[in-house]
């Protein structure tokens, strides 16, 4: 293995909270970023190693005990499953924690997880936001949630930003799905 892990691990072991992440956006360039999740996640470090070194720098982070979760480039959105806990972490006052009875929102809203029917990722084509949902059968809870203001009001959004916006919701969507054993709903 090429890559040098030290900034990662220094980093995890100096910051209480802290979690590894790949990158989901890119597979031809994985990141590994290490973010501070005490509050609105914010990225301290991160290095690039190859994509045939993916596994073995997953192998090397789980066997320091620090299990890898994911995160979408320049939303502020990281999320991990274990197998106990699934945690989201966003801006804007969103996020998740699920443990095996309850989901509990960033507000402190608690949903009873038996009551959670379906997952909702949502992207609006001609409006800035893009995110996740919970489905209940009175009520539907953003769990993460990102603007993109280019998406409407730039020439410049093409194919590329559509499919990194997909790419992030589709990804934690499914997870989320797939851990709480619900489905995954196609419209609200």
């Amino acid at each position: 293995m090429t890559v040098d892990l030290a900034p990662i691990l220094v980093a995890l072991v100096a910051t209480p909270g802290a979690v590894a992440a790949w990158e989901v956006d890119d597979v031809e360039d994985p990141t590994l970023s290490v973010f501070d999740v005490s509050g609105t996640p914010r990225q301290l470090v991160y290095v690039s190693p190859t994509p045939s070194e993916r596994d073995a720098v997953t192998e090397a982070l789980v066997k320091a005990g620090h299990p890898p979760a994911f995160y979408a480039r320049a939303t502020g959105v990281v999320w991990r499953a274990l197998p106990d806990v699934f945690n989201v972490w966003a801006e804007r006052g969103t996020g998740l924690m699920v443990r095996a009875d309850v989901a509990t929102l960033a507000d402190g809203t608690a949903v009873d997880r038996a009551a959670i029917m379906s997952v909702l990722p949502f992207t609006a084509e001609q409006a800035v936001a893009r995110g996740v949902n919970l489905q209940t059968a009175d009520a539907s809870y953003t769990i993460a949630e990102h603007y993109k203001h280019s998406a409407s009001f730039s020439p410049d959004y093409q194919d590329s930003g559509a499919w990194g916006d997909i790419t992030w919701v589709s990804v934690l969507a499914h997870q989320l799905a797939r851990w709480l054993d619900v489905s995954l709903a196609t419209t609200a």
